[in-house]
């Protein structure tokens, strides 16, 4: 069948279909609504394919053109702004990806395909194709709608940035011409009402509306299929070929994966008061040893995440184990997600590598931040990654792996997860803000809108109570679940449900870049000498000898001495937050202050019968963000066996992440 007559089917096939779902679902309030039919063309790394999209205009504005991301585009040279960003292109001559607009046109009405123009709103690279504009003829009205359709022609890449194809594994994301979304001054924190609608960046993700999905697709009969919502159908063509058909709403994206290989397992997760789901995952051979840990971390995070924030209110999840080479692990779509392993971790010492299936943990956690609390990935990547990183890599982790991470070769050494974020924080963590554009960053924004956001969201946590913190993160969920929240949003939230005022933290932390650090800088006890000399004593002058104090120091020796004690902390850092200070005394009393931490430094005297024995900034570790803990603590007589603790704990964490580093290199 020629390629024309591919798209001659496969249109009559999607109007029949659009035609008669229009008495299946009403569109209201969604904003967008995908039909698309395509078609894997295994030979040729290909989808040709044809969409019809209908788009309702949801602000009070006249909309005069519409914007659709062409990420594919990203792969067609070396001279796009993705390839360009990272500095080289790997891919090989028959290699290139793109996506190709054979016809554009108003569904029944004019045809709008000469009216293409590639535009670059971010860098004005004029060999970027990522993003296409279309003028209309006609401007849409406030809370009217407009239908499309297009006629596609997408060429997969082999395997990169987690799309494309390697052997016969086929991993297809971002494969369709996507609308971007329209957003009105001060949506979002919007300063001006347009189309936002960025290039694809080296380090930028993605951002679209919510809506449904109805997708039918055509494969190889031998290929088993994947895919973000729930499969209604499945036909032999009697061709070598099958059709599948999918179904989703509620979602703002859709992806698939086809792979002969694959084997199927499938369980149920079931939890009191929470909704059941359907539990799919899509094995590579070999990898059978991952199929109960994989499964049961996504059960753990649809439990824990159903009860702190919302249940999963989709039918489905699959998990998808890449192919080697595949270059498609750890990553989130709408019902799905990819995991990925090697065959080589069930031997040891990879096998003592803890915390490999976490990543099924974020992953699965994405279904929530990202996938039903639609942040703009480009712009407010931390929104997402830097919550999903707080609830799942911290909080999740900390339940299903109460102990901490244990050195491969040292048993008696152990970090915590929390330990693990800052270390990949402090490597430079003054160079950016956390909330930024993620193409910005000076040399890759992930410690920051990953790591340094997750602290900053557990050092909050620490501050108002994990009660609290949930009650926070349950209301925001609950509030932009299924539409877009910006970094304000969130800061509104959290006063509201605190009480409190969080404004001059986020200043300095969320969009500054300055360090928290406090710490003991010293402690000194000196004995407190009796007086000598002259002294006023109401109308006469009495003169202390010191044959006085000669005399009275036999009998003080048969009582404790007194000795003042100063305790001197110290703000290293530019960031002011409040510390606790705790001071045991050597008879074991022990002594709670709070400081405000506002100046530079503050000492806190004790007059007492017993020296210090130590001080400590932070005792109970209430503020993951001090970038140096090792500072936090002062003994009055320093012993080996503390140095020693140190030390072995920095050598633990060298090794560890010297061996993350190596596995995943």
């Amino acid at each position: 069948m020629s390629l024309r007559n591919i798209y001659i089917y496969v249109r009559i096939t999607i109007i029949i279909v659009f035609i008669s779902s229009n008495t299946l679902y009403t569109q209201n309030t969604e904003i967008v609504n995908y039909k698309i039919n395509a078609k894997l063309n295994v030979r040729e790394k290909s989808i040709p394919g044809y969409e019809i999209l209908t788009w309702y205009n949801d602000s009070s504005e006249e909309v005069k053109d519409l914007q659709f991301h062409l990420y594919l585009n990203g792969f067609k040279n070396n001279k796009s702004t993705y390839f360009k960003e990272i500095g080289f292109a790997s891919l090989k001559e028959d290699e290139w990806g793109w996506i190709d607009i054979l016809s554009f046109k108003i569904f029944n009405g004019d045809d709008l395909t000469r009216r293409i123009e590639y535009i670059q709103p971010d860098d004005e690279n004029r060999e970027d194709q990522t993003v296409m504009r279309v003028i209309l003829p006609e401007s849409i009205k406030p809370h009217q709608k407009i239908t499309i359709e297009i006629e596609f022609y997408s060429k997969l890449p082999k395997a990169i940035r987690r799309v494309g194809y390697s052997n016969n594994f086929f991993f297809v994301c971002q494969w369709y011409p996507k609308i971007g979304v329209y957003e009105e001054k001060g949506k979002r924190g919007a300063k001006r009402s347009g189309w936002n609608c960025h290039q694809f960046h080296a380090s930028s993700e993605f951002y679209s509306d919510f809506g449904t999905f109805e997708v039918t697709l055509t494969v190889p009969s031998n290929f088993i299929v994947g895919a973000t919502g729930i499969k209604l159908s499945e036909k032999d063509n009697l061709n070598g070929t099958k059709t599948l058909s999918f179904y989703g709403e509620k979602i703002h994206d859709f992806a698939w994966t086809a792979d002969p290989d694959f084997i199927v397992f499938k369980d149920k997760f079931h939890y009191y008061g929470l909704k059941d789901v359907d539990i799919i995952y899509l094995c590579q051979p070999g990898h059978e040893f991952t199929v109960s840990s994989y499964i049961q971390r996504a059960k753990d995070v649809l439990k824990y995440y159903g009860l702190w924030f919302g249940p999963y209110p989709y039918k489905k999840l699959t998990i998808v184990d890449p192919a080697k080479g595949a270059n498609s692990g750890g990553m989130e779509y709408p019902n799905l997600i990819t995991a990925g392993t090697s065959y080589l971790l069930k031997f040891w010492p990879l096998n003592r590598i803890p915390f490999i299936d976490e990543v099924v943990v974020h992953e699965v956690g994405h279904q929530w931040w990202y996938g039903m609390v639609g942040n703009n990935e480009f712009e407010n990547a931390w929104l997402d990654e830097g919550l999903n990183t707080y609830s799942a890599d911290i909080n999740v982790a900390g339940v299903i792996y109460p102990k901490k991470i244990q050195s491969i070769f040292f048993n008696e050494l152990s970090i915590s997860m929390i330990d693990l974020q800052k270390a990949m924080y402090i490597v430079d963590p003054e160079s950016d803000p956390i909330q930024k554009f993620c193409w910005e960053f000076y040399n890759g924004g992930g410690r920051f809108y990953y790591t340094k956001a997750a602290l900053m969201l557990k050092t909050i946590e620490m501050h108002i109570g994990q009660k609290q913190m949930n009650k926070v993160l349950k209301a925001f969920f609950e509030k932009w679940r299924y539409k877009h929240p910006g970094p304000e949003d969130f800061i509104n939230n959290l006063e509201e449900i605190t009480g409190k005022n969080f404004r001059w933290f986020f200043n300095q932390v969320l969009y500054g870049t300055n360090e928290l650090d406090y710490s003991i800088s010293k402690i000194i006890c000196k004995r407190i000498k009796p007086a000598r000399g002259v002294f006023d004593r109401g109308n006469r002058n009495i003169t202390i000898y010191q044959k006085d104090i000669d005399s009275l120091a036999k009998i003080k020796m048969q009582n404790k001495m007194l000795f003042k004690n100063t305790v001197y902390v110290r703000r290293l850092g530019e960031v002011i937050f409040p510390v606790e200070i705790e001071v045991k005394f050597e008879n074991g009393e022990i002594i709670k202050e709070n400081w405000n931490g506002k100046k530079r430094w503050k000492k806190f005297e004790y007059i007492k019968p017993y020296k210090v024995e130590y001080a400590i900034v932070d005792p109970d570790n209430k503020i993951p963000l001090d970038i140096n803990i090792t500072n936090n603590s002062k003994m009055l007589k320093p012993v080996l066996r503390g140095t020693l603790k140190w030390f072995f704990k920095w050598m633990f964490w060298i090794q560890n992440i010297l061996e993350l580093c190596h596995f995943f290199s």
